[in-house]
């Protein structure tokens, strides 16, 4: 079933290369849809996001893709006349240093208006863009065209090569390596990241993910890659983003589904005297009528949430410097740690290694932490104590901070 999203906000991505040969699966709540269900929505994936071997960027979203507009020039010198694959670009001030070959190149004027060729390479030294297949005839001086994609392409075979065997090709967390990790490796697809900058129900921002693919998690098998050169950090970054938003616009297409279509809805209706028949014809109703405006809607809304997170306004900036790191100060942490006043020592014990371990069962804390155990201070993994962390049982202190600003910091 085709959508109605104009082809302008569309650019395929030329395939990747070689191994591994990699899929897309479907999240475990699409497969528990009825088959009928399932299969619009993964030919709107495979349409909108592409496969991994031949990825598409649709432009709608806030991702930087990379993207290099030019035109077609004249060689004053005469040496190179444009060809039916060859001809000299101008890209303005925005010279490209390095086009990988395979990266889609899109008309965007002339006789070859909206029709795509891949790339083979491109010669900044000489300014020649080279084409894998030739044209009918050769553009003519002035035609421009945008190069799409590089970003994202090279994101995605760093993303392989260093995070899939984690995280999974999908980003589902379910890479090869995961069952044996404790704590299992982030869900991408969710759109959720637990050490983020920006304000409560927003985004991350693109510096919080950089922070941890640069420097890890501690005490989590989240590694760093300090070593990766900037424009590589750049791209993976760009390539999980990509992942968190396919996820995301899969999840609010099953939203809109499950309730009505869902396997164990559909044994129930059947049940209740709707035929299978009856009921398809409802469902094609709805592909038909309903569903391109979901998708539309859908994708706007990611637009602008995703959008949202790396605007200024939208970070939580800290009111007051860090206080020193000084004998006194730690001192004054101490105590606070292990004061009736804060209780950290009840769940964390008297060295931070988790109260389960050292204090027995934690007094005055969650019913949730007694069972679950409480989180190491070794393990690296300190959060402003003025703030509750987001999906955790830990409790803040913002009376303490009212009473001494600095208090909190201290204790860090």
């Amino acid at each position: 079933m085709s959508q109605l999203i104009p082809a302008v906000m569309l650019v395929v991505i030329a395939g990747c290369g070689n191994p591994p040969d990699a899929e897309f699966v479907l999240s475990e709540r699409t497969r528990g849809l009825d088959r009928e269900a399932q299969k619009p929505i993964a030919i709107t994936l495979e349409e909108d996001f592409g496969t991994p071997q031949d990825l598409v960027a649709w432009l709608r979203f806030p991702l930087n893709y990379g993207r290099h507009e030019g035109s077609v020039i004249k060689d004053e010198e005469e040496k190179i006349i444009p060809k039916a694959h060859q001809f000299l670009a101008d890209f303005g001030d925005a010279q490209p240093a390095d086009l990988k070959s395979g990266t889609p190149l899109m008309w965007l004027s002339g006789i070859y208006k909206g029709q795509t060729v891949p790339l083979r390479n491109y010669d900044s030294e000489n300014r020649l863009v080279s084409l894998q297949q030739g044209l009918e005839t050769a553009p003519a001086v002035g035609d421009q065209f945008v190069i799409v994609g590089d970003v994202l392409q090279n994101g995605r075979k760093l993303y392989m090569t260093h995070c899939m065997h984690c995280h999974g090709v999908s980003g589902d967390g379910a890479g090869p390596t995961a069952p044996f990790l404790n704590p299992r490796p982030r869900d991408y697809r969710l759109g959720l990241f637990k050490f983020t900058s920006t304000k409560a129900t927003f985004k991350a921002h693109s510096d919080d993910l950089e922070r941890i693919v640069k420097y890890g998690i501690p005490g989590t098998y989240m590694p760093s890659f300090l070593l990766l050169e900037k424009d590589e950090m750049e791209a993976i970054i760009e390539y999980v983003r990509f992942l968190a938003i396919r996820g995301e616009m899969e999840k609010k297409l099953v939203d809109e589904l499950e309730s009505d279509y869902s396997k164990e809805v559909m044994k129930k209706r059947t049940k209740s005297g709707e035929s299978r028949e009856e009921i398809l014809e409802e469902l094609a109703s709805f592909f038909e009528e309903d569903y391109p405006d979901i998708i539309d809607y859908a994708a706007t809304d990611l637009a602008e949430v995703w959008s949202a997170a790396n605007e200024e306004g939208n970070l939580i900036l800290p009111k007051l410097p860090r206080v020193a790191d000084t004998a006194e100060s730690r001192e004054r942490g101490r105590k606070l740690y292990l004061s009736n006043d804060t209780k950290c020592v009840t769940c964390h014990g008297p060295t931070g290694r988790g109260g389960a371990a050292e204090t027995g069962r934690p007094v005055g804390c969650h019913r949730a932490a007694r069972r679950q155990g409480s989180h190491s201070l070794r393990r690296g993994e300190l959060e402003d104590p003025g703030h509750s962390p987001r999906g955790r049982h830990m409790p803040h202190v913002r009376g303490r901070r009212r009473r001494d600003p600095d208090g909190p910091r201290r204790l860090i």
